[in-house]
Order: C-alpha cells, then sequence, then structure tokens
C-alpha cells in the first residue's frame, strides 16, 4: 500500500487542505522544508502515525497521503480523519494499529508531551522510528540521545522565513 519515493523525485504538495489553503503551488520556503521529508525517505515503514493536535497533524497527514503512504492519525482536534482522542491515552493509541514497522510522528504543541509520546510508542509498541517535533532548539540533542529523531520547529521555520526574504 505504501510506495517508497525516491530522494530524487519532486514531492507533491496537496491543492486541498483543510485550511482551505491552496498548496499547488509551493513558496520558497515551502521548497525548502520539502528537505527535512528526506528524512523519511528509506524508511522501511509501510504505514506511518502521526499523533498530536490540529493544523500540523492535518498537515503532515496530507503531505504522506499525496505520498501515496497509509497514515494513521490520532487527534484531539476535529478537522482530520482520526481517532479522537489524546495521543497519550493507551486505549486510543490501542486503537491505532501501531507495531515495529510503523513509523510514528509525536507532533503536539507541546515538547514534554511529544517525548512521552515518543517514548510510550517505543517501549509498548516497539516502534524502531520515531520522529520527534521539538520546538526549543536547545532540546534537540537530549531528543536525539533518548532515540528518537528530532526535527526542530523553531530551526525548519526560522530557516524558511530567512530563505523566503
Amino acid at each position: 500500500m505504501t510506495s517508497e519515493t525516491p530522494t530524487n523525485t519532486p514531492r507533491p504538495s496537496p491543492t486541498d487542505s483543510p485550511d482551505g489553503a491552496d498548496r499547488s503551488t509551493p513558496s520558497a520556503g515551502a521548497q525548502q522544508q520539502d528537505g527535512d521529508w528526506d528524512r523519511l525517505d528509506g524508511c522501511p515503514a509501510k504505514t506511518y502515525c502521526v499523533l498530536g493536535d490540529g493544523a500540523l497533524v492535518a498537515a503532515v497527514t496530507d503531505r504522506l497521503r499525496a505520498r501515496g503512504a497509509t497514515v494513521a492519525v490520532v487527534d484531539e482536534l476535529p478537522g482530520v480523519d482520526a481517532s479522537r482522542g489524546a495521543p497519550v491515552d493507551i486505549a486510543t493509541l490501542d486503537g491505532a494499529g501501531l507495531d515495529a514497522e510503523t513509523t510514528v510522528i509525536a507532533a503536539t504543541a507541546s515538547d514534554a508531551r511529544n517525548l512521552l509520546l515518543a517514548q510510550i510508542v517505543r517501549v509498548r509498541y516497539s516502534v524502531e522510528r520515531v520522529l520527534v517535533l521539538v520546538h526549543a532548539p536547545d532540546r534537540v540533542e537530549p531528543f536525539a540521545d533518548a532515540g528518537h529523531d528530532p526535527i526542530c520547529a523553531t530551526s525548519t521555520l526560522s530557516a524558511a522565513v530567512v530563505d523566503a526574504i
């Protein structure tokens, strides 16, 4: 069900998004951010699971599905086809079908919650690949030391803003 995308293949950008924004023509900043999608290339996962809340979860889900990936979503907020519930709720996570082959993306607004989610899915479900959204740049190294793949929102967004100027 999942097709791997070679690193030299341009990433599709969905034209329809939950917020109604037209994403048919990526901005310069969006082009820069596409480099982060290379972190998913070569990943043996057949499915992805995005844990979080709100617009970021919807955007990540849209982009993964546009690549042809199978995506499970756990989100507390309406706006995306997801399992409703707190991402830290074990019963909700049990329903998401996590296993060792799933790549999990922890993308809440809280670094502490993202780290907790990463630890839970790694220990309870034996998930090998966990990408963790980190908001504070000084927390990237400790998240990596814990065995996770951190993506710093602040560094990525600030680079996109400066590159767009």
